[in-house]
């Protein structure tokens, strides 16, 4: 297996790592998801309200859990309660449910308090009477009004209204389960429809009575409609009435609101429990129903925000992939807020988390690699590289380096003039020595500018100068090499070999991009460069004899360094293997600059 599929099978492991790390952390904090899944529900209704109509499917027709029983116990609500139920089912209730529980007979309160202070006169069977009259109002009213429109009554328990008995007997009375599912931190998020032993809870129980709807299976309702619900308090309704279109084909809960009593914790605070149930039915009639997304895609999402994440890291320097990767983050939180607007749950927990986790484990481990793969590179090139140039061409990582990338580069294609006369007129030993003497002279100038000196071809030196100064760096190494070669003639540095032969150099520059890498074979790799750039600094090298100058520039380096350097344009020349004659520049400058170049 080669190197990058190693890397790449390393990096896919770290992914998956990364990815099942946080799944079983999230499956062991599931509440943090719900403290998510709340927190989205309310700014989900702030910045998307959609339609924020009222619901219309379900009205509450509420007794004031402070204000009108502080005036009277619910006992002796009775009477309201029985013409309330009378008066919806009037204006066409499509169904009644009653979240309130008739527990006490008024009848038999008023015996046992006319027992207690009876003095034998008669009057406590007036009281009894007066309670039974109370009693059989509103039973009256459940007899007559189920004739004509579903009622569901409600119990909790062994807390069963003092008729509970007598339902059987009438007409279209379903009693239903009032018992309620909060998730595991308290909150209630889900309608369940049934209880344990199958007993229909008050939302399956009014969709069962009308047709209109029905679940098997708990959902998540909708808590968008908590506080859409149109609501009448008992008084209003009774005195003002309202218009038959409010009531007409629509569900009315008949309950407690505004009390301290039956509060119940949803994703949008406390509500009455009543508001759960009318919540839960309008769920089910508009079909809104919140769905979490399937597990296998919730796996793939948080596998692909890992892969992303490690991406980043592999690529990016710290500080950049942290902004970048915040950027991401954000901007999942707000497709996962839309989604759930729209009734679909993706995981905010530990979605949220897995850019940034997955960049975490990376940083370390990339740091080994890195370091690894840089320590190599610094092996390897120590001896032609200074240390900082090397630094410049790891932008990612040693390994991408060594592996290839298109980078911009200045190349500088070097030769020595007339060296073929030179290795004929002298022994190869004096000749070898030569090139050795005058070659680490122009390797110090080249590392000194911040270029890399990549090979000695023959009598020719091929180096680049990575990054967006290379053209200048390049120039002054030019320049540097100048001075060089005119100190070796001046002080006849090489007259022990060559007698009093002088030495010329021709250079050609030219900038643009290049692929950079180990190239070669199993046995036998080079670090170069190679490309159209390489081809064409080789071609203008070689017109440079031919023009009688020592440095030719392209376009390309002469628009970087114009201002540094005074530039005489010169002929388009025509070089092989490019179609468009090629514009060069020859350098004019003074001994001084020269000088100052090879200091």
């Amino acid at each position: 297996m080669g190197t990058t599929k190693k890397s790449e099978v390393k990096g896919l492991f770290l992914v998956v790592l990364a990815m099942f790390f946080l799944w079983l952390v999230a499956t062991a904090f599931s509440g943090i998801e719900w403290r998510f899944y709340d927190l989205r529900a309310r700014l989900s209704k702030s910045l998307f309200p959609g339609d924020s109509a009222a619901a219309q499917n379900v009205v509450i027709i509420g007794i004031d859990g402070v204000a009108s029983l502080r005036d009277k116990p619910l006992i002796f609500w009775y009477p309201e309660i029985a013409e309330v139920i009378t008066t919806a089912a009037g204006q066409g209730a499509a169904a009644i449910g009653i979240d309130l529980i008739p527990y006490h007979s008024l009848s038999e309160k008023l015996d046992n308090v006319a027992a207690e202070f009876s003095d034998g006169d008669g009057e406590d069977g007036m009281l009894d009477n007066i309670g039974s009259d109370l009693d059989r109002s509103l039973i009256a009213a459940l007899m007559r009004s189920s004739f004509f429109t579903p009622i569901v009554q409600g119990f909790n328990g062994d807390i069963v209204p003092f008729y509970y008995g007598m339902m059987a007997h009438m007409a279209n009375v379903l009693p239903a389960s009032l018992m309620i599912d909060y998730d595991s931190d308290g909150v209630l998020r889900r309608v369940t429809p049934v209880d344990e032993d199958g007993t229909m809870r008050l939302v399956a129980a009014v969709c069962a009575a009308t047709g209109m709807c029905g679940s098997e299976q708990p959902f998540l309702f909708n808590p968008d409609f908590l506080d859409r619900i149109p609501h009448y308090d008992f008084k209003s309704f009774l005195h003002q009435g309202v218009d038959d279109s409010a009531i007409a084909g629509k569900v009315v809960l008949i309950g407690l609101i505004n009390g301290n009593e039956d509060l119940v914790h949803t994703p949008l605070g406390l509500f009455n429990g009543i508001y759960f149930h009318a919540a839960g039915l309008e769920t089910l009639l508009t079909k809104t129903a919140l769905r979490h997304v399937p597990q296998r895609i919730a796996l793939l999402t948080l596998f692909l925000l890992c892969l992303v994440g490690y991406w980043f890291a592999q690529r990016q320097r710290p500080l950049t992939a942290f902004f970048n990767l915040l950027l991401l983050t954000f901007f999942y939180g707000l497709i996962n807020l839309y989604m759930f607007s729209r009734g679909l749950v993706l995981p905010a927990f530990p979605h949220l988390f897995a850019l940034g986790f997955s960049a975490a484990v990376t940083y370390p481990y990339r740091y080994l690699v890195e370091e690894k793969d840089r320590k190599r590179l610094f092996e390897t090139f120590s001896y032609y590289v200074d240390k900082s140039v090397i630094d410049q061409l790891i932008i990612s990582d040693a390994k991408a380096l060594m592996q290839g990338e298109e980078r911009q580069v200045t190349v500088m294609s070097l030769d020595i003039r007339n060296f073929t006369s030179l290795s004929n007129a002298f022994p190869p030993d004096k000749v070898v020595q030569v090139l050795n003497v005058l070659f680490s002279c122009l390797t110090e100038v080249v590392q000194k500018n911040r270029g890399f000196v990549n090979k000695f071809i023959g009598d020719g030196m091929l180096a680049f100068f990575p990054g967006e100064e290379g053209p200048v760096h390049a120039l002054h190494s030019s320049l540097g090499i100048e001075q060089v070669v005119r100190r070796i003639n001046r002080q006849g540095e090489l007259a022990e070999y060559i007698g009093d032969r002088q030495i010329a150099t021709g250079i050609g520059l030219h900038h643009g991009p290049v692929i950079l890498g180990n190239i070669g074979s199993q046995r036998k790799m080079d670090f170069t460069v190679i490309g159209p750039t390489v081809n064409l600094a080789f071609r203008i090298e070689s017109v440079t004899k031919e023009l009688k100058e020592s440095i030719l520039v392209t376009e390309s380096v002469y628009q970087n360094v114009s201002q540094d350097v005074l530039f005489e344009k010169l002929d388009t020349v025509e070089v092989k293997g490019f179609s468009e004659p090629i514009q060069v520049y020859a350098p004019r400058f003074d001994d001084s600059q020269i000088n100052k170049a090879g200091e």
